[in-house]
């Protein structure tokens, strides 16, 4: 275990490597695509490296329990809490990742949806492809959701990250709203929007988006009307976003964590190990036959491929990455 400053955060940080009480991976050639959620009773939620299953852990890592997803990848996965009631949102791309000899092979169907599930696993909502021309040539690959509104008019967000390149509007009740692809010229079109945030630290809320290959965020209304860009050029490839006080963190997937302050600059990095992202076959490696492999290049106190994140009611930081075989990466206040 190291000690970390987070910047804008006097108190240290404590780095855990390989946090949690997880089963070793069925598959260790199983490329993992994880989401992450972080419960309000401490509980944090990670989808398993090769399987789809979501294990659910307490806050000190151990496991309490596993749930089956009838999915190909629980590639997102969020929380939802109305009238007394929690489930569980998961964004399925339809596909999941497995590293066979030089190649990596692609399983599932190619097209996603989204569904709502009870704590069983009892599929309670499923969203299939958006009613929006996009799709008479692109599937839908849903890559993470949001909520936003009060309860009883609820919005939910999805984010088609690796299909069309949109944001879909939804009730929760699945009726479709519409659909936003990004600002309001052809320059601010979304590339790889892999993840949707509800910013509520100012007077009024905002609907960020982790615009990946754009690397940059951009800032919506909650109606949909575009507003500015964030931390334009000074992100690399933002996958997730998650609130830690009044500071946002954004998981990079080019091996690190920004830490961006409330007027959107980014004030420092978390873990920064953005070189290993140039390495060949990044984020994996080749043995010594040429096949893909889990790279002998991943540091204890440093990132390699964050993908999945989460802040936990104690502030504390989790990371799952986006590696053969799955690394989580817990950082917990001293």
């Amino acid at each position: 275990m190291n000690s970390v400053q987070i910047p804008g955060i006097e108190r240290p940080y404590v780095w855990h490597e390989d946090w949690g009480e997880l089963p070793a991976p069925s598959d260790p050639l199983a490329w993992a695509h994880p989401g992450l959620a972080a419960a309000p009773n401490g509980e944090l939620l990670i989808v398993d490296s090769a399987e789809p299953v979501v294990h659910i852990l307490d806050a000190a890592g151990v496991l309490q329990r596993s749930i089956d997803l009838p999915v190909s990848e629980g590639h997102g996965i969020t929380l939802e809490r109305v009238d007394g009631m929690t489930t569980l949102w998961v964004a399925d791309p339809g596909f999941k990742l497995r590293a066979r000899g030089p190649d990596r092979q692609t399983e599932g169907p190619g097209s996603g949806r989204v569904l709502q599930m009870d704590r069983t696993g009892q599929v309670l909502l499923e969203i299939g492809v958006p009613p929006h021309p996009a799709y008479r040539e692109a599937a839908f690959k849903p890559t993470g959701m949001c909520f936003s509104g009060p309860p009883g008019d609820r919005t939910l967000w999805i984010a088609d990250g690796y299909g069309a390149s949109l944001v879909h509007r939804y009730r929760t009740d699945g009726t479709y709203l519409g659909t936003i692809a990004g600002g309001d010229d052809d320059a601010l079109r979304f590339q790889t929007p892999h993840g949707v945030f509800v910013d509520d630290r100012g007077p009024e809320s905002e609907l960020l988006v982790a615009d990946r290959i754009g690397r940059r965020l951009q800032a919506f209304d909650l109606d949909g009307v575009f507003r500015r860009t964030i931390a334009a050029g000074e992100l690399t490839s933002p996958s997730a976003i998650a609130r830690l006080g009044d500071l946002l963190i954004v998981a990079e997937l080019r091996a690190s964590l920004a830490v961006l302050d409330p007027d959107g600059r980014v004030i420092g990095r978390i873990g920064d190990r953005v070189e290993r992202a140039d390495e060949p076959d990044w984020p994996n490696a080749r043995d010594e036959r040429g096949d893909l492999a889990r790279s002998p290049r991943i540091a204890s106190g440093g990132f390699h491929a964050p993908h999945g994140l989460a802040v936990g009611v104690d502030g504390s930081i989790t990371v799952a990455e986006f590696v053969l075989g799955g690394r989580l990466v817990h950082l917990s206040p001293a």
